[in-house]
């Protein structure tokens, strides 16, 4: 298909791969469709009322925003491809983290953003699913009280470990973050104890549970420890493996046997 200007999307999408921090890699989005990367993560700030991306303040003087870096380029390939981005419907997760200071502000005007791209984000009406390519996650301090009193609702919010019980919709809260250096002691050397592999395994059917999906952020990325950490993730059923390393994770996923892991989601749109 003609895509974009130098933006070409694998033919074989990778369900579990997530590019942390994707505005900062050397070709953002550009390498995330490469290689296959169902999930991608995004900050944004805000400056005088404009949103741009970055992790903090200093970064707007970079000057780029998520329409123009994102949004556009995305909708012209889907566009292009007769409304679909990758192979079988297969949906990208994009999860737009909103950094501390004035959240809600901040998400009044996401929301605004979202809006004018509804036909390529995945939207909720009243327990009503509208799935389109691409379903929005808001990460860092969600403000779930302002999404869930929506009427049309063009994302869902990342939870954390003390949203285990809670009982928001999936379509509401479609996913479940933490950290991995706070929730488990193993920096990839040595071996995985058995103690920590069946907190894991419980962590993860817990959030499936409630028919979530499951990602740690912080988790060993350096080379010699990333391969046994991301194996593990995997076994126990982590559902999004967070890495700064895309085609190392597109490598690895490729040759990861998913018959023996309990890898039964897939980044297909949330019931309501």
């Amino acid at each position: 298909m003609n895509l974009p200007e130098s933006i070409q999307v694998s033919p074989i999408p990778l369900v579990h791969a997530h590019a942390h921090n994707d505005y900062m890699q050397e070709k953002p989005l550009i390498d995330a469709l490469k290689y296959g990367f169902c999930s991608i993560e995004v900050d944004i700030c805000c400056f005088i009322g404009k949103l741009f991306i970055g992790h903090s303040i200093l970064d707007i003087f970079k000057f780029k925003d998520i329409e123009k870096h994102y949004l556009k380029p995305l909708r012209e390939i889907i566009q292009k491809n007769n409304g679909t981005l990758f192979p079988a419907n297969q949906q990208l997760i994009m999860l737009i983290d909103i950094k501390p200071l004035f959240v809600k502000f901040v998400y009044r005007r996401l929301r605004k953003v979202l809006a004018k791209y509804s036909d390529i984000l995945t939207s909720f009406k009243k327990g009503v699913v509208n799935k389109k390519p691409i379903l929005v996650v808001i990460s860092g301090k969600a403000p779930i009280c302002l999404l869930e009193k929506e009427e049309i609702r063009y994302a869902g919010c990342d939870g954390r470990k003390e949203h285990l019980d809670a009982d928001y919709p999936a379509s509401l809260m479609p996913l479940i973050s933490e950290d991995w250096t706070v929730a488990f002691d193993w920096d990839g050397e040595n071996g995985f104890s058995d103690k920590e592999r069946k907190k894991l395994k419980e962590f993860c059917l817990k959030v499936h549970s409630k028919g979530r999906k499951v990602r740690f952020w912080d988790t060993p990325d350096e080379n010699g420890k990333r391969e046994k950490v991301w194996q593990e993730l995997l076994d126990a059923g982590v559902d999004l493996i967070n890495t700064d390393h895309l085609r190392k994770l597109n490598e690895f996923l490729k040759n990861y046997d998913t018959q023996t892991a309990g890898l039964k989601f897939d980044s297909d749109c949330f019931s309501a």
